[in-house]
């Protein structure tokens, strides 16, 4: 999985910052082959994928390398969802609730209260307003990062463009 190098990367930076940002890019190749293998075994079922990253990555913003800084590449993270096909025709209202709330603000702890809704289980720890296929969903709920209020801080800050 060594298809990029240091070459591949047009950022104006030192070889040695262009090398680990290859490095990276070959990592995430590593990953969705890795997605792609596990879609293949599951594929021919009733199957739906769920992926979540554990945090995003600083590569050299601000000049800086690494995760766990504040900034939008740390704390968007992606979640996707991957379905078979027998999954989108047997749940087709479901695939509807997930597309509908692809832009919502959902934050990685509200994960246990979506996957119950997707699977029809309602524990007793479920809080339906946590789960972005809801319609009482709470999408102005606060998003806090340590001490700071996500929207307020980081989305405000210089730099920041909304996907």
């Amino acid at each position: 999985f060594g298809k990029f190098s240091a070459a591949d990367v047009k950022a104006k930076l030192t070889s040695k910052q262009k090398e680990v940002i290859a490095y990276y890019d070959n990592s995430v190749l590593y990953n969705d082959f890795v997605i792609n293998e596990i879609f293949k075994i599951f594929s021919d079922g009733d199957s739906l994928i769920v992926y979540l990253s554990d945090h995003g990555e600083n590569l050299y913003e601000n000049g800086r390398l690494g995760h766990g800084m504040e900034s939008r590449f740390s704390y968007e993270i992606p979640l996707l969802f991957i379905a078979s096909h027998e999954f989108l025709t047997a749940h087709a209202a479901l695939w509807q609730k997930l597309e509908a709330a692809k832009d919502k603000p959902f934050m990685s702890d509200d994960l246990a209260h979506l996957l119950a809704d997707i699977i029809g289980a309602a524990p007793l720890e479920l809080d339906t307003s946590r789960s972005p296929i809801r319609s009482d969903f709470n999408a102005s709920r606060k998003r806090i990062t340590g001490e700071s209020d996500y929207d307020e801080k980081l989305k405000s800050a210089k730099g920041y463009e909304p996907e």
